[in-house]
């Protein structure tokens, strides 16, 4: 290595170090790349063991006109009684028109009372260049096996 290296080394190694360490990384959530499918699966793997991620993927419709977080203060303690747990998801199909989108999955959940497998439809809008769930309808649902 020549000494001009070791120079720019020694002087803003440490820069560049403390900036990696001290400035947040960005959210999985805020890359503008992700397509309606990408965002429902992110929500899928956040919600609910991380509500305060999965707000950071939905408008404030879908959190029933709340903050972030009101909106995880009053779900929180609702979803850990229900012992909720997406287990897995397929996309059965995807539309979008670059404004709005759909996304329709069918998921297998855990819940206190069993598996369930259900349909659900999530309606997304492009929030400041960002997909964002604007709401959810549950299609069919059924219960699995029952814990005793």
């Amino acid at each position: 290595m020549n000494q001009t290296c070791q120079r720019w080394l020694v002087a803003f190694g440490p820069l560049i170090i403390c900036l990696f360490l001290c400035l947040p990384s960005a959210s999985f959530a805020d890359e503008p790349h992700l397509t309606p499918a990408q965002v429902v699966f992110q929500w899928l793997q956040w919600y609910p063991k991380d509500l305060s991620q999965a707000a950071t993927l939905t408008t404030r419709k879908m959190r029933d006109g709340l903050s972030p977080q009101d909106w995880v203060e009053k779900k929180g303690p609702l979803l850990k009684d229900l012992q909720l747990k997406y287990l897995d998801a397929k996309v059965l199909e995807e539309e979008h028109d670059g404004v709005t989108a759909s996304v329709t999955v069918q998921v297998r959940l855990y819940l206190v009372i069993g598996e369930v497998r259900q349909v659900e439809t999530y309606s997304l809008k492009k929030v400041k260049g960002h997909w964002r769930i604007d709401s959810q309808e549950i299609q069919e649902d059924r219960v699995i096996g029952r814990m005793i």
